[in-house]
C-alpha cells in the first residue's frame, strides 16, 4: 500500500517545490503569467495527488463467524453474566465453557452481541475474558435492530 500512495506524494513535493521557486524567483513558475497560475496549477496538481492518494485503500478483512454454526459461541452480554444458547452462565462460568470450546477446537470462535444500553467497559471485560480463556478468534456484533 505505501508503495502505491509513493508517486501521489513525490508528485505532491514536486508541486510544492516548484511554487515555492516560483513565488521567491519573484514571478511564477514554469511560464505562469502571475502568482495566481501558479496556486491554481498548485492545487490542481495537489488534487491529483489527492486522487491517487485516495484509490489505493484497500482493506482485506476476514468474513464474520456465522452466527448460525455450532462452532461459533454466540454470547449475549448481560449486566450480571452471559447468555449462550439461551442459558444463563456467569463470568467463571462462561470462562470455563470458553476454555472447554477452545481445547476440544483449535480453533474455536466466539462472537459477542450486547444491546447499546449495556456499559462498554462490561462488553470489553467478556471480550477479554473470551480472550483469555484460549479461544482462536473472538469477534463482536452490533445489533442491525438497536438504534445507535
Amino acid at each position: 500500500m505505501i508503495a502505491a500512495r509513493w508517486p501521489g506524494y513525490v508528485a505532491l513535493g514536486i508541486a510544492g517545490l516548484a511554487l515555492a521557486i516560483g513565488l521567491l524567483a519573484g514571478g511564477g513558475a514554469s511560464g505562469d503569467r502571475d502568482d495566481g497560475d501558479a496556486l491554481e496549477r498548485y492545487a490542481r496538481t495537489e488534487a491529483r495527488a489527492h486522487q491517487a492518494r485516495a484509490g489505493d485503500v484497500a482493506i482485506d478483512l476476514p468474513p464474520p463467524p456465522d452466527e448460525d454454526d455450532d462452532d461459533v459461541l454466540t454470547v449475549e452480554v448481560r449486566d450480571d453474566g452471559a447468555v449462550v444458547a439461551g442459558t444463563w452462565y456467569a463470568d467463571d462460568e462462561l470462562r470455563d465453557l470458553a476454555r472447554a470450546r477452545a481445547r476440544a477446537d483449535d480453533t474455536a470462535e466466539a462472537m459477542v452481541r450486547s444491546s447499546s444500553d449495556l456499559p462498554y467497559a462490561r462488553v470489553v471485560e467478556v471480550l477479554d475474558l473470551l480472550r483469555g480463556a484460549g479461544l482462536a478468534r473472538v469477534t463482536m456484533q452490533a445489533d442491525p435492530d438497536d438504534p445507535p
